[in-house]
């Protein structure tokens, strides 16, 4: 079997907790927001490198954003008409 790098293995334990529903817009809706950020460290090597022995530092963020739906059209009942209330009121304040 083949050993996955540490980042991949990270984003397959989150897809296995990533909630989705289905309504009438779409059968396998994202219920859940997800988030990933990746830290990098980079020193050269090269002695030749203007910038040898220097580290340096970055981040990347990976999101992933539940989608907002029209309540209406979605015709979501009980569980999936709050949770499609908060993906929105969630998106809102994001906006903002």
């Amino acid at each position: 079997m083949i050993e996955l790098p540490p980042g991949v293995q990270v984003i397959r334990m989150g897809m296995k907790n990533r909630h989705v529903g289905s309504h009438d817009l779409n059968m396998e809706s994202s219920r859940s927001h997800s988030l990933m950020t990746l830290h990098c460290t980079a020193t050269p090597t090269d002695e030749a490198a203007w910038d040898y022995g220097t580290t340096r530092f970055g981040k990347i963020c990976f999101v992933d954003l539940a989608g907002s739906e029209r309540l209406k059209d979605s015709k979501s009942e009980g569980v999936m008409l709050r949770e499609t209330a908060n993906i929105n009121k969630s998106l809102f304040a994001l906006g903002k």
